[in-house]
Formats: structure tokens, C-alpha cells, sequence
């Protein structure tokens, strides 16, 4: 009795080496036509490895005179004891997010052949600016079982934009194995800010072509519903608290954008649209200042404006970005008085709006100004002489 087979693995057309399992002790001695009546193959449900193999045989020299032999073979490497191990993979398997968001996938790690032990997380090939998180960091499936953990992935303002392969890898021990995240950082586009509790005023964090405060600004100290008020950095310049919410002076919003709509980068043109409502069109002054840094804010004048209208209107101004990573535009709203600032009138208002923005080549170009009105009635209380 032999047997020979192959595995899925080895070459084509070809069969491993023959092993007898036992040799028969006798041969046939007439001419029979019939032999292997009682022959059968099954594989072993216990392993699914081990092959039983039943035969008839011949003992001694004769006729009709053989015996049935039962034996069993398996080809080495089958049934061995597997090693515990286990996989990680992703979902999903590619992000999109943009300059100064974050988004979430879930990492599952499961257990393969019992494995049980704790399996630590981490991402490699991450995108200048972005960073990842792990929660938890570590998880440690049951046996057969599953276990999972978010990962977040935040793109910080700067980020480099473009599409980048993530490895997220799970580590046990000296057995490591990952899974693919394809993640894409796009430009944050027109952005509206948030309020910054460092800094202490409206702040885009993320690199945009605009940047509005939206809401934020609206009235002046307590006058109106300005929230967070002064809103200048640090708190460094307080407004004045004399008069009425839209009957005497406050600055209601600012917003910055590039002129061409790209992203803020030094060396862009950038328009300033700051909404104010003017008490008089005559005693009534907007100083417009920017700084490069807007955590240390050193103060440059862009220009004065006077309001067209009384009522609600628009005063724009243009200036060059400088170089600056955070960079800021002020606001000074005031009722006579000299240019400045952080003017002290009784009826001014001082207003700051942070944006992030790219590199660039600065230079030089001189501010311009417009007024834009929309009507509003005349204002009822005015400020004393």
C-alpha cells in the first residue's frame, strides 16, 4: 500500500514522492479480473488533515485469499499547532478633511488562531500638519472575537494639502501588522470664525481665501449682543460704554479675503470689509490696523475711513499680507478724537479678527478704501459734544 498527492502550492503536472505504508507478504497465483472491490479514501473530520486509507492486501501466494489493511497519512506541515495571531483593518478606507477639521475611521483588530493578548495602535505616513489619535490606544481582542478603537485624524491649518497613504499599525509584541488609510487634506475655503479663548477674539485657525467673525462682533462692550466682549487680543483694548445699541457707534463684523480668492498667503492682496454703525458721517473715524503676529501684535495702520452713510454700511480697505503665520486685523470705531489703536472715547469700539495664513513673498502695495452704504433711519440719541 502507497500513497502519493500533491499540494495547492507545488508546481503543476507533478506529485510528491511515493510512501509505502505496507508491504503486502504474498501475490496472486491465477489470472483474476477483479481487485479493489473494497478500497476507499476519507479525510478525517477530527483534523481535516489526516487521510484514511483502506485496502485489501495478500498475505501469502494464493487465490481469493487477501486480507484488509487500514492505515492512515497526512502530508507534513497539515495540523500542526497554529500560532495565535490577528489582523487590523480600517473603515473606512479613505478621509477627506480639510484644513483645521478632523475626521474619524474605526480601527478593528481581530483574533485569529486564540490569540488574546493587547495590541498597541499607531499611524505612520501622516501629512505635515496632521496628527492622529488612538481611542483607545491599546485594545486586546477575546479569543475569536474582535476589538476596536476611533481614530482621529486632525489637520492642523498649515497642513499640507493633497492625498497621502496612512498606515494604521497594531503592534504585539514583535508581531506587527497595518491597514491602509488613502486620506486627502483639502483647502478650508471661505471660513468663519470661531472664538478663541487665548487669544481672546474671533479666530480662523485653518488657512483660507476668507475669513469672516460672522456674529461675533456684533455691538460694543455690553451695548447689543457682542459675546466675549472687548474681542481684542488679550483682552488689551476695552470699548467705550457710553450710548445705545444701534443709535451711537460699534463695529458689527469684519471679514478678510484675498482679492483673487485664493489662500491667504504672504505677499496676497487682502480686502478688509468691516460693517459699522455710524452715528455721524462727519465725527465718526474707522482706523483699520493689521499685525503679522497676532499672538504679540504690533500694530501697523492700514488707513482712516469715514462712513458714507449713517446707519448700517460697509467701509472696505485692501493692504498686503505679510509674512506671519497667525496674523490679525483691527478695528477702531471712534467718535472724534485722533487716530490710534486703542482710542478711549466714551463712544468707540475696538474689534479684532485672527486668520491663519500660508507662505508667501510679501510686499509693499498701498491700502485702498472704499464706503459701501445701506440705508438705515437716522439715529435717535447722539452723543454729547
Amino acid at each position: 500500500m502507497r500513497y502519493t498527492g500533491r499540494l495547492v502550492t507545488d508546481a503543476p503536472n507533478t506529485m510528491q514522492t511515493e510512501t509505502e505504508m505496507f508491504a503486502g507478504t504474498g501475490v496472486q497465483t491465477t489470472t483474476l479480473s477483479r481487485w479493489g472491490d473494497y478500497s476507499s479514501m476519507t479525510v478525517d473530520p477530527a483534523d481535516d488533515c489526516t487521510f484514511w486509507y483502506t485496502q485489501e492486501y495478500i498475505k501469502a501466494n494464493g487465490t481469493f485469499n487477501w486480507s484488509t489493511r487500514i492505515g492512515s497519512f497526512k502530508f507534513p506541515g497539515c495540523g500542526g499547532v497554529a500560532t495565535p495571531d490577528f489582523s487590523v483593518s480600517a473603515s473606512p478606507t479613505s478621509l477627506a478633511i480639510t484644513q483645521g477639521s478632523s475626521g474619524t475611521a474605526t480601527v478593528t483588530v481581530s483574533s485569529l488562531n486564540g490569540f488574546t493578548s493587547a495590541v498597541a495602535l499607531s499611524a505612520s505616513g501622516l501629512p505635515a500638519g496632521v496628527t492622529a489619535s488612538f481611542n483607545p490606544a491599546s485594545v486586546t481582542p477575546a479569543s475569536g472575537g474582535t476589538a476596536s478603537s476611533t481614530l482621529s485624524l486632525t489637520a492642523s491649518g498649515t497642513a499640507t494639502l493633497g492625498t497621502a497613504a496612512v498606515s494604521v499599525n497594531g503592534t504585539s509584541g514583535t508581531t506587527t501588522h497595518s491597514a491602509a488609510i488613502s486620506l486627502n487634506v483639502t483647502a478650508a475655503g471661505a471660513l468663519t470664525a470661531a472664538y478663541d479663548a487665548t487669544l481672546k477674539a474671533p479666530n480662523c485657525s485653518a488657512i483660507g481665501s476668507s475669513c469672516t467673525s460672522g456674529t461675533l462682533l456684533n455691538g460694543r462692550a455690553a451695548l447689543g449682543p457682542e459675546p466675549n466682549q472687548p474681542n481684542t487680543i488679550n483682552s488689551s483694548c476695552a470699548d467705550g460704554t457710553a450710548g445705545t445699541y444701534h443709535s451711537d457707534e460699534s463695529i458689527d463684523a469684519i471679514k478678510v479675503s484675498t482679492s483673487d480668492g485664493s489662500l491667504f498667503a504672504a505677499g496676497k492682496t487682502a480686502s478688509i470689509a468691516a460693517t459699522v454703525y455710524a452715528y455721524s458721517t462727519t465725527a465718526d473715524t474707522l482706523d483699520l490696523y493689521y499685525a503679522a503676529n497676532a499672538s504679540s501684535p504690533t500694530w501697523t495702520l492700514i488707513g482712516s475711513y469715514k462712513p458714507a452713510t449713517t446707519g448700517v454700511t460697509t467701509i472696505t480697505a485692501s493692504y498686503t499680507l505679510p509674512s506671519g503665520a497667525a496674523q490679525a486685523v483691527r478695528g477702531n470705531f471712534r467718535y472724534n478724537g485722533a487716530v490710534g489703536s486703542c482710542t478711549t472715547g466714551t463712544y468707540d469700539d475696538h474689534d479684532d479678527l485672527v486668520f491663519a495664513v500660508g507662505g508667501g513673498t510679501p510686499d509693499t502695495t498701498p491700502p485702498t478704501t472704499r464706503s459701501r452704504p445701506r440705508p438705515r433711519a437716522p439715529p435717535s440719541v447722539a452723543p454729547p459734544p
